[in-house]
Order: structure tokens, then C-alpha cells, then sequence
């Protein structure tokens, strides 16, 4: 979770002024497709566990 951003200190207006007065300030934000197909199948098992465990005392 905490590599979720990198930079938040970016955000910030003296950063964001300092940056335009250098030059430019580019930063990426992409997701891989491995870290979405990781997030999907945590989140299918968690789902799937909790409807089995409902069915399992029937409620």
C-alpha cells in the first residue's frame, strides 16, 4: 500500500513551481496489467470466500 504513490510531495505548490522554473516535471502513473490481474484475483477469492462461508451457515 504504500507504493501506491510514489510521490506525493509533487502535489505540493513550491514543488510544482520549482519544476516549471526547471524545465518540466513529467511523472507516469501507469498500472502494469500484472499488478490488475493480481488485484483481481485476491479479490475473486476474497469474494468467492464469503459467499462460501454464507452458504456454509445459511444465512
Amino acid at each position: 500500500m504504500s507504493n501506491l504513490i510514489k510521490e506525493p510531495g509533487s502535489r505540493l505548490g513550491v514543488v510544482k513551481t520549482i519544476a516549471n522554473q526547471m524545465g518540466g516535471f513529467t511523472k507516469s502513473y501507469a498500472v502494469a496489467f500484472k499488478d490488475v490481474a493480481i488485484v483481481s484475483v485476491w479479490t475473486f477469492i476474497f469474494i468467492y470466500g464469503a459467499y462460501a462461508l454464507l452458504k456454509k451457515r445459511d444465512l
